[in-house]
């Protein structure tokens, strides 16, 4: 039998004005994916390996096999007008490169003409650009996702929901990326004040 070393859980959690910091700092191929894993939480290899034929109905939902998703499920869900933006954006460059070049790729992200997924997003580049944004050091793409799980929370949006439109598994999991304010704390409180006196 063999322990395996719990892996090192992440807390981070950035504000819309960190987000905007950072997204000032990147350059556009790194900034649509930003905009679109803050918008719908996805892992960063679920946003850099997606495929056109995985966007439905106008561009309004994606579906992703349950091979291309961690856990293993079939994963669907709703994009908003944010995210439809971002897919918008980079089909008409995919339409651009397809006009000049004859080339289109399956990829909506791709990078270059290789037609494979570009997944190198957090390297040096990302780096340098999370430290000129002010961020902690560390932080990832991942980090959107936990961004993505609060937010919503913060927002009163339903655990289930919240569940369902990032993809976790279940209840408990989802657990490990909302970051409660303490101002959420003090209105949740404050709610009770007042109850016994009347």
């Amino acid at each position: 039998m063999f322990r395996v070393p719990k892996g090192k859980e992440r807390d981070q959690f950035l504000e819309p004005n960190e987000v905007r910091a950072l997204l000032d700092e990147l350059d556009p191929w790194r900034s649509d994916l930003v905009k679109f894993g803050v918008n719908t939480g996805l892992r960063k290899t679920n946003c850099t390996h997606l495929r056109w034929d995985q966007l439905e109905k106008d561009y309004l939902e994606l579906c992703i096999e349950g091979v291309d998703v961690k856990n293993g499920n079939k994963f669907r869900t709703v994009l908003n007008a944010d995210a439809r933006r971002v897919i918008l954006r980079r089909l008409a460059k995919a339409d651009w490169l397809e006009s000049e070049f004859g080339w289109r790729s399956e990829f909506v992200f791709a990078k270059d003409h290789s037609n494979k997924p570009s997944t190198n997003v957090c390297d040096g580049t990302w780096r340098k650009a999370v430290a000129r944004a002010g961020l902690p050091e560390g932080t990832c793409f991942h980090t959107l996702r936990h961004k993505f799980a609060s937010w919503n929370m913060r927002n009163e949006v339903p655990e289930m929901v919240i569940q369902q439109l990032g993809g976790w598994s279940n209840l408990s999991i989802l657990q490990r990326y909302v970051h409660i304010k303490d101002e959420q704390k003090r209105k949740a409180v404050q709610g009770l004040e007042g109850m016994l006196d009347r």
